[in-house]
Protein backbone atom coordinates (compact mmCIF):
# COMPACT_ATOMS: atom_id res chain seq x y z
CA UNK A 1 0.00 0.00 0.00
CA UNK A 2 1.42 3.34 -0.77
CA UNK A 3 0.21 7.01 1.30
CA UNK A 4 1.02 10.22 0.71
CA UNK A 5 -0.38 12.64 3.13
CA UNK A 6 -4.06 13.98 1.97
CA UNK A 7 -4.69 10.70 -0.13
CA UNK A 8 -4.41 6.84 -0.19
CA UNK A 9 -3.82 4.62 -3.18
CA UNK A 10 -4.81 1.20 -2.74
CA UNK A 11 -3.56 -1.46 -5.81
CA UNK A 12 -4.94 -4.86 -5.46
CA UNK A 13 -4.59 -7.86 -8.14
CA UNK A 14 -7.47 -7.26 -9.63
CA UNK A 15 -8.76 -3.32 -9.17
CA UNK A 16 -7.38 0.21 -8.19
CA UNK A 17 -9.38 2.06 -5.92
CA UNK A 18 -8.50 5.90 -5.10
CA UNK A 19 -9.54 7.02 -1.44
CA UNK A 20 -9.52 10.57 -0.33
CA UNK A 21 -8.94 11.53 3.29
CA UNK A 22 -10.36 14.88 3.32
CA UNK A 23 -12.45 14.88 0.02
CA UNK A 24 -13.98 18.26 1.32
CA UNK A 25 -10.56 20.27 1.39
CA UNK A 26 -9.33 18.99 -1.91
CA UNK A 27 -12.35 18.04 -3.77
CA UNK A 28 -10.99 14.36 -4.49
CA UNK A 29 -13.60 11.79 -5.04
CA UNK A 30 -13.60 7.76 -4.53
CA UNK A 31 -13.02 6.47 -8.47
CA UNK A 32 -12.26 3.03 -9.88
CA UNK A 33 -9.41 2.34 -11.89
CA UNK A 34 -8.08 -0.01 -14.17
CA UNK A 35 -7.11 -3.60 -14.19
CA UNK A 36 -4.02 -6.03 -15.49
CA UNK A 37 -3.25 -5.39 -18.98
CA UNK A 38 -5.41 -2.04 -19.17
CA UNK A 39 -4.73 1.73 -19.39
CA UNK A 40 -4.67 3.37 -16.13
CA UNK A 41 -5.11 6.80 -14.48
CA UNK A 42 -3.37 7.30 -11.20
CA UNK A 43 -3.71 10.56 -9.19
CA UNK A 44 -0.15 12.00 -8.76
CA UNK A 45 -0.04 14.35 -5.35
CA UNK A 46 0.27 17.68 -6.36
CA UNK A 47 0.72 21.18 -3.73
CA UNK A 48 -1.38 23.80 -5.27
CA UNK A 49 -1.83 26.36 -2.69
CA UNK A 50 -2.36 25.27 0.73
CA UNK A 51 -4.19 22.28 -0.76
CA UNK A 52 -2.42 18.97 -2.12
CA UNK A 53 -4.49 18.22 -5.17
CA UNK A 54 -4.08 14.65 -7.22
CA UNK A 55 -3.26 15.48 -10.51
CA UNK A 56 -4.17 12.21 -13.10
CA UNK A 57 -1.26 10.39 -14.75
CA UNK A 58 -1.51 8.15 -17.49
CA UNK A 59 -0.05 4.17 -17.32
CA UNK A 60 -0.51 1.02 -17.89
CA UNK A 61 -0.46 -2.49 -15.85
CA UNK A 62 0.88 -5.54 -17.05
CA UNK A 63 0.82 -7.63 -13.87
CA UNK A 64 -0.92 -7.60 -10.78
CA UNK A 65 0.71 -4.69 -7.92
CA UNK A 66 3.49 -3.62 -10.22
CA UNK A 67 3.84 -0.78 -12.34
CA UNK A 68 7.23 -1.24 -14.86
CA UNK A 69 8.86 2.45 -15.10
CA UNK A 70 9.34 1.43 -18.80
CA UNK A 71 5.49 1.39 -19.69
CA UNK A 72 4.57 4.49 -18.37
CA UNK A 73 3.07 7.15 -20.70
CA UNK A 74 3.77 10.90 -20.35
CA UNK A 75 0.40 12.67 -19.76
CA UNK A 76 -1.70 14.39 -22.98
CA UNK A 77 0.62 16.29 -24.97
CA UNK A 78 1.50 19.70 -23.61
CA UNK A 79 3.43 21.71 -26.35
CA UNK A 80 6.69 20.64 -24.73
CA UNK A 81 8.86 19.20 -27.65
CA UNK A 82 12.14 19.92 -28.01
CA UNK A 83 13.50 21.08 -31.36
CA UNK A 84 16.33 19.68 -31.46
CA UNK A 85 14.55 16.15 -31.11
CA UNK A 86 12.34 17.19 -33.47
CA UNK A 87 15.06 18.24 -36.68
CA UNK A 88 16.54 14.90 -35.71
CA UNK A 89 13.23 13.49 -36.23
CA UNK A 90 12.84 15.02 -39.61
CA UNK A 91 16.50 14.02 -40.28
CA UNK A 92 15.29 10.17 -39.85
CA UNK A 93 12.24 10.90 -42.25
CA UNK A 94 14.45 11.84 -45.06
CA UNK A 95 17.29 9.35 -44.16
CA UNK A 96 15.46 6.03 -43.25
CA UNK A 97 17.95 4.80 -40.94
CA UNK A 98 19.62 5.53 -37.47
CA UNK A 99 23.03 5.12 -39.00
CA UNK A 100 22.31 7.36 -42.31
CA UNK A 101 20.45 9.87 -39.93
CA UNK A 102 23.76 10.13 -37.12
CA UNK A 103 25.90 10.89 -40.05
CA UNK A 104 24.35 13.08 -42.12
CA UNK A 105 23.67 15.12 -38.44
CA UNK A 106 27.08 14.58 -37.07
CA UNK A 107 25.25 12.58 -33.91
CA UNK A 108 25.82 9.38 -32.39
CA UNK A 109 23.70 6.75 -33.75
CA UNK A 110 22.27 6.60 -30.03
CA UNK A 111 21.56 9.72 -29.70
CA UNK A 112 19.70 9.66 -32.61
CA UNK A 113 17.64 6.65 -31.41
CA UNK A 114 17.61 8.24 -27.58
CA UNK A 115 15.81 11.71 -29.04
CA UNK A 116 13.12 10.22 -31.88
CA UNK A 117 12.11 7.69 -28.63
CA UNK A 118 12.16 11.15 -26.17
CA UNK A 119 9.94 12.80 -28.85
CA UNK A 120 7.27 10.08 -28.96
CA UNK A 121 6.82 9.60 -25.27
CA UNK A 122 6.55 13.29 -24.82
CA UNK A 123 3.55 13.26 -27.85
CA UNK A 124 2.32 9.77 -26.51
CA UNK A 125 2.86 8.40 -30.09
CA UNK A 126 4.62 6.57 -32.07
CA UNK A 127 5.74 8.34 -35.37
CA UNK A 128 8.00 5.53 -36.85
CA UNK A 129 8.13 1.89 -36.71
CA UNK A 130 11.19 -0.21 -36.22
CA UNK A 131 11.88 -3.48 -38.72
CA UNK A 132 14.82 -4.93 -39.85
CA UNK A 133 15.21 -2.39 -42.86
CA UNK A 134 15.07 0.31 -41.02
CA UNK A 135 12.71 3.34 -39.77
CA UNK A 136 9.50 3.82 -41.38
CA UNK A 137 6.90 6.77 -40.50
CA UNK A 138 3.62 5.80 -39.56
CA UNK A 139 0.80 7.81 -41.11
CA UNK A 140 0.12 9.56 -38.67
CA UNK A 141 3.72 10.50 -37.80
CA UNK A 142 3.90 11.16 -41.68
CA UNK A 143 1.69 13.87 -40.94
CA UNK A 144 2.91 15.15 -38.25
CA UNK A 145 6.42 15.71 -38.97
CA UNK A 146 5.65 17.35 -42.96
CA UNK A 147 3.51 19.80 -40.63
CA UNK A 148 6.17 20.11 -37.94
CA UNK A 149 8.81 20.63 -41.02
CA UNK A 150 6.40 23.67 -41.99
CA UNK A 151 6.54 24.97 -38.36
CA UNK A 152 10.09 25.12 -38.17
CA UNK A 153 11.20 26.58 -41.56
CA UNK A 154 8.42 29.44 -40.13
CA UNK A 155 10.23 29.49 -37.09
CA UNK A 156 13.82 29.88 -38.37
CA UNK A 157 12.42 32.33 -40.86
CA UNK A 158 11.08 34.63 -38.04
CA UNK A 159 14.45 33.84 -36.42
CA UNK A 160 16.38 35.60 -39.23
CA UNK A 161 14.11 38.39 -39.17
CA UNK A 162 14.63 39.03 -35.43
CA UNK A 163 18.39 38.97 -35.87
CA UNK A 164 18.76 40.69 -39.42
CA UNK A 165 19.69 44.16 -39.78
CA UNK A 166 16.60 45.94 -40.88
CA UNK A 167 16.01 46.50 -44.30
CA UNK A 168 15.40 49.70 -46.20
CA UNK A 169 12.78 50.59 -48.88
CA UNK A 170 14.20 53.14 -51.06
CA UNK A 171 11.98 55.05 -53.55
CA UNK A 172 13.66 56.51 -56.49
CA UNK A 173 12.21 58.76 -59.93
CA UNK A 174 12.86 55.76 -62.67
CA UNK A 175 15.85 57.74 -64.56
CA UNK A 176 17.91 57.67 -60.87
CA UNK A 177 16.96 54.10 -60.49
CA UNK A 178 18.19 52.97 -64.15
CA UNK A 179 20.93 54.77 -64.43
CA UNK A 180 22.31 55.71 -60.97
CA UNK A 181 21.14 53.34 -57.86
CA UNK A 182 22.61 49.47 -59.40
CA UNK A 183 26.09 51.18 -59.00
CA UNK A 184 24.58 52.54 -54.97
CA UNK A 185 22.89 48.51 -54.48
CA UNK A 186 26.90 47.18 -55.83
CA UNK A 187 28.39 49.58 -53.52
CA UNK A 188 26.04 48.51 -50.68
CA UNK A 189 26.26 44.76 -51.07
CA UNK A 190 29.95 44.95 -50.79
CA UNK A 191 30.29 47.38 -47.72
CA UNK A 192 27.30 45.93 -45.65
CA UNK A 193 26.62 42.30 -46.76
CA UNK A 194 23.74 42.10 -44.05
CA UNK A 195 22.30 44.99 -45.19
CA UNK A 196 18.45 44.30 -46.93
CA UNK A 197 17.59 47.40 -49.25
CA UNK A 198 14.76 46.73 -51.76
CA UNK A 199 14.62 49.27 -54.42
CA UNK A 200 10.60 51.11 -55.47
CA UNK A 201 11.53 52.54 -58.68
CA UNK A 202 8.75 54.98 -60.06
CA UNK A 203 8.65 57.61 -62.46
CA UNK A 204 6.11 59.42 -60.69
CA UNK A 205 7.81 61.86 -58.26
CA UNK A 206 4.36 62.80 -56.76
CA UNK A 207 3.49 58.98 -56.28
CA UNK A 208 6.98 58.75 -54.89
CA UNK A 209 6.76 61.82 -52.28
CA UNK A 210 3.40 60.38 -51.28
CA UNK A 211 4.68 57.08 -50.69
CA UNK A 212 7.34 58.80 -48.32
CA UNK A 213 4.75 60.51 -46.57
CA UNK A 214 2.34 57.68 -45.85
CA UNK A 215 5.65 55.18 -44.34
CA UNK A 216 5.68 53.02 -47.34
CA UNK A 217 8.93 53.92 -48.04
CA UNK A 218 11.95 54.99 -45.81
CA UNK A 219 13.35 57.66 -48.31
CA UNK A 220 13.45 58.81 -51.80
CA UNK A 221 16.36 59.64 -54.17
CA UNK A 222 15.95 62.21 -57.07
CA UNK A 223 17.41 65.21 -58.82
CA UNK A 224 16.63 68.92 -57.17
CA UNK A 225 18.15 72.15 -56.61
CA UNK A 226 17.71 74.78 -54.65
CA UNK A 227 18.22 75.47 -50.52
CA UNK A 228 14.38 73.65 -50.39
CA UNK A 229 12.82 70.27 -51.66
CA UNK A 230 10.87 70.87 -54.89
CA UNK A 231 12.95 74.17 -55.62
CA UNK A 232 13.41 72.58 -59.12
CA UNK A 233 9.78 73.23 -59.62
CA UNK A 234 7.65 70.23 -58.56
CA UNK A 235 4.92 70.84 -55.46
CA UNK A 236 6.90 69.82 -51.89
CA UNK A 237 5.57 67.10 -49.97
CA UNK A 238 3.28 68.53 -47.23
CA UNK A 239 5.13 66.82 -43.98
CA UNK A 240 8.67 69.15 -44.84
CA UNK A 241 10.93 66.17 -44.94
CA UNK A 242 14.52 66.07 -43.93
CA UNK A 243 16.56 66.35 -47.35
CA UNK A 244 20.84 65.95 -47.90
CA UNK A 245 22.32 66.94 -51.15
CA UNK A 246 24.79 64.16 -51.60
CA UNK A 247 26.39 64.48 -54.76
CA UNK A 248 26.02 67.64 -57.79
CA UNK A 249 24.77 65.89 -60.73
CA UNK A 250 26.59 67.57 -63.72
CA UNK A 251 24.54 68.09 -66.63
CA UNK A 252 24.94 68.73 -70.48
CA UNK A 253 23.21 69.35 -73.67
CA UNK A 254 23.64 66.78 -76.21
CA UNK A 255 23.40 66.71 -79.53
CA UNK A 256 23.71 64.25 -82.74
CA UNK A 257 27.60 64.16 -83.78
CA UNK A 258 27.06 66.63 -86.77
CA UNK A 259 24.74 69.29 -85.14
CA UNK A 260 25.97 72.98 -86.57
CA UNK A 261 26.10 74.04 -82.77
CA UNK A 262 29.02 71.56 -82.01
CA UNK A 263 32.96 72.65 -82.52
CA UNK A 264 32.37 75.96 -80.60
CA UNK A 265 31.01 77.20 -77.68
CA UNK A 266 27.18 77.53 -77.87
CA UNK A 267 25.42 80.09 -76.25
CA UNK A 268 21.56 79.72 -74.27
CA UNK A 269 19.91 82.01 -77.09
CA UNK A 270 21.12 79.89 -79.94
CA UNK A 271 20.11 76.78 -77.89
CA UNK A 272 16.73 78.95 -77.28
CA UNK A 273 16.30 79.62 -80.85
CA UNK A 274 17.25 75.38 -82.43
CA UNK A 275 13.45 74.97 -82.03
CA UNK A 276 14.21 71.35 -81.27
CA UNK A 277 14.43 71.22 -77.83
CA UNK A 278 13.26 67.53 -76.89
CA UNK A 279 12.33 66.42 -73.28
CA UNK A 280 10.31 62.85 -71.74
CA UNK A 281 7.57 64.58 -70.53
CA UNK A 282 6.60 68.05 -68.30
CA UNK A 283 7.06 66.44 -64.55
CA UNK A 284 10.39 65.23 -66.31
CA UNK A 285 13.24 66.64 -63.47
CA UNK A 286 15.33 67.39 -67.12
CA UNK A 287 12.08 68.92 -68.38
CA UNK A 288 12.19 70.98 -65.25
CA UNK A 289 16.07 71.53 -65.59
CA UNK A 290 15.64 72.38 -68.63
CA UNK A 291 12.80 75.72 -68.39
CA UNK A 292 14.34 76.51 -65.27
CA UNK A 293 17.66 77.24 -67.21
CA UNK A 294 16.27 78.48 -70.49
CA UNK A 295 13.00 80.07 -68.98
CA UNK A 296 9.28 79.04 -68.57
CA UNK A 297 8.58 79.66 -72.25
CA UNK A 298 10.89 77.83 -73.78
CA UNK A 299 9.22 75.17 -76.15
CA UNK A 300 10.18 71.76 -75.71
CA UNK A 301 8.51 68.32 -77.71
CA UNK A 302 7.76 65.10 -75.37
CA UNK A 303 9.07 61.94 -76.38
CA UNK A 304 8.19 59.61 -73.53
CA UNK A 305 11.15 57.67 -71.44
CA UNK A 306 15.03 58.78 -71.34
CA UNK A 307 16.02 56.14 -73.64
CA UNK A 308 13.60 57.24 -76.63
CA UNK A 309 15.11 61.03 -76.08
CA UNK A 310 18.29 59.46 -76.46
CA UNK A 311 17.55 57.77 -79.69
CA UNK A 312 15.82 60.91 -81.15
CA UNK A 313 19.14 63.16 -80.41
CA UNK A 314 20.78 60.57 -81.69
CA UNK A 315 18.95 60.66 -84.77
CA UNK A 316 19.19 64.51 -85.53
CA UNK A 317 15.83 65.08 -84.36
CA UNK A 318 16.73 67.59 -82.18
CA UNK A 319 19.12 68.32 -78.49
CA UNK A 320 17.85 67.76 -74.68
CA UNK A 321 19.61 68.45 -71.88
CA UNK A 322 20.33 65.49 -69.70
CA UNK A 323 22.30 64.54 -66.47
CA UNK A 324 25.87 63.30 -67.78
CA UNK A 325 25.69 59.93 -66.13
CA UNK A 326 22.55 59.17 -68.18
CA UNK A 327 24.27 60.08 -71.31
CA UNK A 328 27.99 59.20 -70.46
CA UNK A 329 28.09 56.09 -72.50
CA UNK A 330 26.64 57.44 -75.70
CA UNK A 331 29.54 60.35 -75.38
CA UNK A 332 32.01 57.53 -74.86
CA UNK A 333 30.67 55.76 -77.91
CA UNK A 334 30.19 58.74 -80.21
CA UNK A 335 27.05 57.93 -80.55
CA UNK A 336 26.31 61.73 -78.96
CA UNK A 337 28.16 64.84 -78.57
CA UNK A 338 27.94 67.59 -75.52
CA UNK A 339 27.58 71.51 -77.06
CA UNK A 340 30.38 73.27 -75.24
CA UNK A 341 27.70 75.42 -73.22
CA UNK A 342 27.48 76.24 -69.50
CA UNK A 343 24.73 74.31 -67.59
CA UNK A 344 23.55 75.24 -63.67
CA UNK A 345 24.02 72.12 -62.06
CA UNK A 346 20.93 69.72 -60.10
CA UNK A 347 21.45 67.99 -56.80
CA UNK A 348 21.35 64.24 -56.32
CA UNK A 349 18.90 64.82 -53.36
CA UNK A 350 18.08 61.85 -50.45
CA UNK A 351 14.27 62.76 -48.61
CA UNK A 352 13.24 60.81 -45.92
CA UNK A 353 10.91 61.34 -43.55
CA UNK A 354 11.85 63.49 -40.11
CA UNK A 355 12.55 60.85 -37.14
CA UNK A 356 15.68 60.42 -34.57
CA UNK A 357 16.27 56.95 -35.62
CA UNK A 358 16.36 57.78 -39.88
CA UNK A 359 19.66 59.41 -40.09
CA UNK A 360 20.86 56.24 -38.66
CA UNK A 361 19.55 53.55 -40.86
CA UNK A 362 20.33 55.31 -43.65
CA UNK A 363 23.99 55.97 -43.22
CA UNK A 364 24.95 53.48 -45.04
CA UNK A 365 22.98 54.32 -48.10
CA UNK A 366 24.27 57.74 -47.80
CA UNK A 367 28.15 56.36 -47.78
CA UNK A 368 27.01 54.37 -50.78
CA UNK A 369 25.28 57.09 -52.73
CA UNK A 370 28.31 59.59 -52.46
CA UNK A 371 30.50 57.43 -53.79
CA UNK A 372 28.65 56.05 -57.02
Amino acid sequence: MLRSATASTVVSSNTMKYASDSPSSCGVRERSAGTVGADTTLLVPTVTGRCTTLLPYAARFDRPGRIPVRHLRTPAYAGRVDLDQLRTALALLRYRTINRTAAAEGLAPSSVSDRVRRLEAELGAPLFSRDHTGMHPTAAGRDYLRAAATALATLDEAAEHLHATPGLVVGAQASVADELLPAVLDELRRSHPDLRVRLRPDPDRGRLLAALDGGEIDAAVLLDTGEQVGDLGFPPPASAPEHLDLRTVAMTVVAAPRHPLLGRPATMDEIRRTGGLLGREPGCSFWMATRRWLGPDVDLTAVGGLAQVRDWVATGRGIALLPRFAVRADLDSGRLAALDVAVPPLQLRLIWRHDDDAADRLRPLLYALTRA
